[in-house]
């Protein structure tokens, strides 16, 4: 994107549709170099000369004040041919205003960067991913005991990706104060970087956590992920969900069923060991381990020696 400088206006006398020797500032306005143009700046800039004129992007070089000249509109439709009484200015045109997020309500593309707010910084200034990550880590989470969590406070900072000097109903770069309700791309859970966050990037962040069980339990109905040495995690006399061994006897009562695992032959166990039952789809039958194999224990069917069961 090109510079745009306020009060930038110079005279040339430059002939013809080459590189501009920029002359003088006109009456009432500043140099290129004075409003802070720098060697190799690209600004945008207008030529006038009588009723003619020419808009594009001009490359600034310091040494010799001149400024290379790129088209982008004209009013004879190519680069002028310039006589000699010419002004050249930096000005600002319709595409850099596209260019601009509104301050009402600006629907951010991309991914939107802003500093990272101080911790604990409770503000209207717009939360980067980082500072939540940062403020969730210094903070611990408040839980309340009959299985509700405590809400919290979000600090919000944005910043728009261009600026025009004159435009008060664009954002600017630097702290700008939106109006309305700002939209920006939703980060993934566990993005710590110095892009924006939504509040639905907070709410996915916190319902992503796991809360750490401190007092004796809870009461209600609430999903909790327990680290640590919480009672209920390595109480003994519990079976676990997943996996585990049962010892002693087992008496099983009711009229419904056992339902026993149920894979292809390739499912099998890696390690077996002699007692193991299972139904085996590939082979339509169930079977059962016998300590050197896998023998066939469905009725009328053969077995794996080719005996019959």
């Amino acid at each position: 994107m090109s510079k745009r400088v306020n009060r930038a206006k110079m005279t040339t006398t430059t002939l013809g549709t080459g590189t501009i020797t920029l002359g003088s500032a006109a009456s009432g306005f500043q140099t290129f170099a004075a409003a802070g143009v720098v060697n190799a700046d690209v600004v945008r800039y207008v030529i006038e000369e009588g009723t003619a004129w020419e808009i594009g992007n001009g490359t600034y070089t310091a040494t010799g004040t001149t400024l290379a000249r790129s088209l982008l509109s004209s009013s004879t439709g190519s680069l002028l041919s310039l006589g000699g009484n010419a002004v050249v200015y930096v000005t600002g045109t319709a595409e850099d205003f596209n260019e601009l997020a509104p301050l009402a309500s600006p629907a951010l593309t991309g991914t939107p960067t802003a500093p990272t707010a101080a911790l604990n910084t409770n503000t209207t200034q717009l939360a980067t991913t980082q500072f939540v990550l940062n403020q969730a880590n210094d903070t611990a989470a408040t839980i309340a005991m009959n299985g509700t969590q405590a809400a919290g406070t979000s600090e919000l900072y944005a910043r728009a990706d261009h600026v025009h000097p004159t435009d008060t109903s664009r954002s600017p770069l630097a702290s700008p104060t939106f109006t309305g309700t700002p939209a920006a791309p939703t980060a993934a859970v566990g993005t710590n970087t110095t892009q924006i966050a939504t509040t639905a990037f907070v709410n996915a962040e916190i319902a992503n956590d796991a809360p750490t069980k401190t007092g004796g339990g809870a009461s209600g109905t609430w999903d909790i992920n327990i680290t640590g040495n919480a009672a209920t995690a390595t109480d003994s006399t519990k079976l676990p969900l997943a996996g585990g061994t049962v010892t002693g006897d087992i008496t099983m009562s009711g009229t419904g069923f056992l339902d026993v695992p149920v894979g292809t032959t390739l499912q099998r166990p890696g390690t077996p060991s002699a007692g193991m039952i299972r139904f085996n789809t590939t082979r339509s039958c169930f079977e059962g381990y016998n300590g050197t194999g896998w023998v066939n224990l469905s009725p009328i069917n053969f077995d794996d020696i080719g005996a019959i069961a």
